[in-house]
């Protein structure tokens, strides 16, 4: 501020008050003065005619509201205010921004209550109030009308902050509910946040996080047949099975077969590759039975490796039960301890012979004819 001496006397020991009181109020809100500062200042000598600038730094609370607000300027000589004169100073407070800074690594299952972490900061220019955070909810309506809802949706209603202090970072949850049906992908999820300043003027913003839904492959083994039955000191062929019951693919599939009671195996290492979701495969392996081996059920364990499609390695171990008889049950046995296909293929011929049976019967009686 510029001070004028407009007399045409000097004015001795001249000093200059900033006085920040609201007589309204009794205080001096939304002025302040920084520690350093004093609301006196001395100038000294001010000569007829003479000008001179005194500066001060005056900090406004940050909550504010618009609006005229007027201090008090005062000038005196001999280190005495002697005059006051009214001042008014206008503010035009900053809007609040509660704007979206960060979203946690999120990874979920189909099925999935997950609740991913999100930090939102205040880097407006006051305070915001009332802030509402929430996932909206998205539908699509098809050209036959149905309503086809969003797979991944909030859990409850928006969440609820009270207040945001300026430049302040807040961490919130966002819970979340997984669609068992839901694809195995990563999704944009759309966050809508909503805040007021300290005149509740509202305010919103539109962002986005990541998720990322996924599933780990599921495996399974079984021993399908042994051919012929298993008996000591010679060599069966045993027939596995390998399932993936899992949601997603599984790649770089390995199994290791081993057994105490072999004392031979064809290979001990299978290369199957990519098995997936709900699919089969199966191998097959030569095995020696020990000569000495005990005649009975005995474990086979299998070593199965395989990836997900983001490369993480896992192992399974599977133990099944192979049967061991004697070297007279497998030489009856005549080729295979799981006759199943057999029986079944002999009851389908069973049952095509009936119907054709009961069909010719059947024309037969229309006929006239009786068998």
């Amino acid at each position: 501020m510029q001070v004028q001496n407009t007399s045409n006397q000097d004015s001795q020991n001249t000093v200059f008050e900033l006085d920040l009181l609201n007589a309204q109020k009794s205080s001096t809100f939304p002025f302040n003065l920084p520690s350093d500062q004093t609301a006196k200042q001395s100038i000294g000598l001010l000569k007829a005619g003479q000008t001179a600038l005194v500066k001060y730094t005056v900090l406004v609370d940050p909550s504010a509201s618009n609006g005229n607000y007027t201090i008090q300027l005062g000038i005196g000589s001999n280190s005495i205010v002697s005059k006051k004169v009214p001042y008014s100073i206008s503010i035009v407070s900053r809007k609040p921004q509660v704007e979206l800074i960060q979203s946690g690594s999120s990874q979920a299952k189909p099925g999935e209550l997950i609740s991913p972490q999100v930090t939102v900061k205040n880097i407006g220019g006051s305070k915001a109030y009332n802030v509402l955070i929430s996932v909206p909810e998205s539908r699509t309506v098809t050209a036959t009308g149905q309503v086809i809802e969003r797979e991944i949706k909030q859990v409850g209603t928006a969440v609820y902050v009270p207040s945001i202090e300026l430049d302040q970072e807040l961490q919130v949850t966002i819970p979340l509910a997984i669609d068992s049906s839901a694809e195995l992908k990563t999704y944009t999820i759309p966050v809508h946040i909503e805040f007021q300043d300290n005149e509740r003027n509202s305010y919103s913003i539109d962002r986005t996080i990541g998720l990322k839904v996924s599933s780990e492959p599921q495996l399974d083994a079984a021993l399908a047949a042994i051919s012929p039955l298993a008996s000591p000191g010679n060599t069966s062929e045993f027939s596995f099975q390998l399932f993936n019951i899992g949601r997603s693919t599984a790649s770089n599939t390995v199994v290791e077969i081993s057994s105490t009671a072999f004392s031979e195996l064809s290979e001990s290492k299978v290369f199957i590759g990519t098995l997936q979701s709900d699919d089969f495969d199966s191998f097959k392996v030569k095995a020696k039975i020990l000569p000495n081996q005990p005649i009975g059920a005995v474990p086979v364990k299998l070593t199965i490796t395989f990836k997900d499609p983001d490369g993480k390695q896992f192992i399974l171990e599977k133990i099944v039960e192979a049967k061991i008889v004697t070297a007279g049950e497998a030489k009856q046995d005549g080729g295979g301890s799981d006759n199943t296909l057999l029986y079944a293929a002999i009851a389908l011929i069973a049952i095509g012979a009936g119907y054709w049976w009961f069909r010719k019967r059947k024309q037969n009686i229309k006929s006239g004819k009786s068998s």
